[in-house]
């Protein structure tokens, strides 16, 4: 195969029948590795320059769209791999001009998600990621969404994945117009409850970037959605976290109350000042709780004497004896 640097449309059109007569013949035990021989032709054609020449590459690809799509489908993996490799590089190579070449590659490539042979299914995986990514093209989303109902696993978990990396790498506002943003809105439902956890998954991350992108849309979205849904969504009501919010609340309060009334329960007795005469000043306040009589002060001194403040239930205030201890003891520092 001679490496060819295509600098005009007449050149490209030599070489795309040169592909042409070998990636149509009819893939037998002899002929298969012809095929891909052409494929990896037109794939040099890209990597030189035949893609700057996007009008003329575009239509000649087209023509040979059900050729190539044959040769995806192959059960050779030589082969296939060949021809997802060549879409890979047609719509890294083209962009956004790229979209022409979506509705004839991309229903094969999710065909091929299908497959039992992990090989293919990750192939097809990795080439559907490419596209999304390199083109970011709005019209791949309806492609995937409509694989959510497939009863096989592997093409609803590409669609997720694909699904979101739409909505990572995406503009806003083309996912924003209604009918997408209504597609994205049934995948989510589809797949929140899916029997596969892998997929659940992938649909929490989806509403997730869907809460990000259109968080407009989220309230009317979630408002109908059943209690199963919200749950792998997890998505709490907003009446249950109004709840919470009042039962910390309350929670709060009554704790400041407890503290509050034991604060009052422990204060302090009020300093007692010293006038002109200090005797009269310390002179008793009345009997104690426990009924026994007053007591005059001591020959030469005075005498202290604080009522105990007894809780609810008996039970003396440990904090206020405590002080009345060292009062006394100031007491008869003050007698001698």
């Amino acid at each position: 195969m001679s490496l060819i640097k295509c600098i005009t449309s007449q050149v490209l059109q030599t070489e795309l029948e040169v592909v042409r007569r070998k990636v149509t013949l009819k893939e037998t035990e002899d002929s298969w590795s012809i095929i891909a021989e052409g494929i990896s032709h037109l794939t040099s054609l890209c990597h030189k320059g035949g893609c700057d020449l996007a009008p003329d590459m575009i239509s000649g690809i087209r023509s040979l769209s059900r050729p190539l799509n044959s040769a995806m489908n192959s059960e050779r993996s030589r082969l296939s791999g060949a021809a997802v490799d060549l879409v890979s590089v047609l719509a890294i190579t083209f962009g956004s001009s790229f979209e022409p070449l979506v509705p004839l590659f991309m229903p094969t490539l999710l065909g091929l998600c299908c497959r039992t042979n992990k090989v293919f299914v990750s192939r097809a995986k990795t080439c559907i990621i490419a596209i999304i990514e390199h083109t970011q093209l709005p019209c791949i989303l309806h492609y995937l969404t409509d694989l959510a109902t497939r009863k096989s696993v592997p093409p609803r978990l590409t669609a997720a994945e694909g699904i979101l990396a739409c909505l990572n790498c995406f503009n806003p506002p083309d996912l924003e117009k209604e009918a997408r943003a209504h597609a994205i809105e049934d995948f989510i439902k589809l797949t929140a409850r899916d029997a596969n956890a892998d997929v659940r998954k992938a649909s929490r991350k989806i509403f997730e970037a869907y809460k990000t992108l259109m968080p407009a849309r989220v309230d009317s979205f979630v408002a109908p959605l059943t209690p199963i849904v919200k749950k792998y969504l997890d998505i709490r009501d907003v009446p249950d976290r109004q709840r919470i919010v009042n039962v910390e609340g309350t929670v709060k309060s009554s704790v400041k109350h407890a503290k509050t009334s034991a604060s009052v329960g422990m204060t302090r007795p009020r300093a007692a000042q010293h006038p002109p005469n200090a005797a009269q000043a310390f002179t008793s306040r009345g009997a104690t709780s426990s009924g026994k009589s007053q007591k005059s002060p001591p020959p030469g001194g005075f005498l202290c004497t604080f009522q105990h403040r007894v809780r609810p239930g008996g039970e003396a205030n440990a904090g206020v004896a405590s002080q009345e201890h060292h009062v006394q003891d100031a007491s008869r520092q003050i007698e001698w």
